[in-house]
C-alpha cells in the first residue's frame, strides 16, 4: 500500500490511512489488546492510541512511565526494561513530543532490540513495513506494562 497505507495499517488504525496517519503507536496499541486477548485479560496497563504523544500521557497518569533522566541518574534501573516494555523516541527540541514507539525485544547494556511498525528498511519512522531494529538509549522514554 506505500507509506501509511495498506491493508494492515486500515486494521491497526481502525480503518484511517495516509499521510495524517503514522501508525507506529496504532501498532503497538493493536498488539497490547492481542496479548490481553490472549491472556484473556480485557484490562489493558493503558488504554492505547494512535499517537505516541497520547501514550506517553496515558503512561504517566497511570504511573508506567520511565523517563530517560530516571534511567541515566540510577532512580529507575534498565534492568526493568524487560521484553514487552514500549520504547518512545522523543523529539530532540521538545522533550514533551514523542515521535516514534515500538517494543523493548531484548536490553544490552548499551543498546536494546526492538520490534516496530511504520519503519523500513531505511530505519525511517515513516515507513512502510514492521522491523527489527537495534536502538541506544539516547533520546528514549519507557512504559512498563508489566
Amino acid at each position: 500500500g506505500g507509506q501509511n497505507k495498506g491493508p494492515w495499517v486500515r486494521l491497526y488504525t481502525h480503518g484511517k490511512e495516509g499521510s495524517a496517519y503514522p501508525w507506529c503507536a496504532a501498532f503497538v496499541t493493536y498488539l497490547m489488546h492481542q496479548a490481553a486477548e490472549s491472556m484473556k485479560n480485557p484490562a489493558m496497563p493503558i488504554k492505547g492510541s494512535l499517537s505516541c504523544d497520547e501514550l506517553a500521557k496515558q503512561a504517566v497518569t497511570a504511573e508506567r512511565f520511565v523517563s530517560e533522566d530516571e534511567l541515566r541518574s540510577g532512580e529507575r534501573s534498565r534492568t526493568e526494561l524487560v521484553p514487552g516494555t514500549i520504547f518512545l523516541v522523543r523529539n530532540k527540541t521538545n522533550a514533551k513530543d514523542w515521535m516514534h514507539t515500538g517494543l523493548v525485544t531484548g536490553v544490552m547494556n548499551d543498546y536494546f532490540e526492538t520490534i516496530e511498525g511504520n519503519t523500513n528498511d531505511d530505519g525511517d519512522r515513516e515507513g512502510y513495513e514492521v522491523c527489527r531494529r537495534l536502538r541506544g538509549f539516547g533520546h528514549m522514554d519507557f512504559i512498563l506494562l508489566g
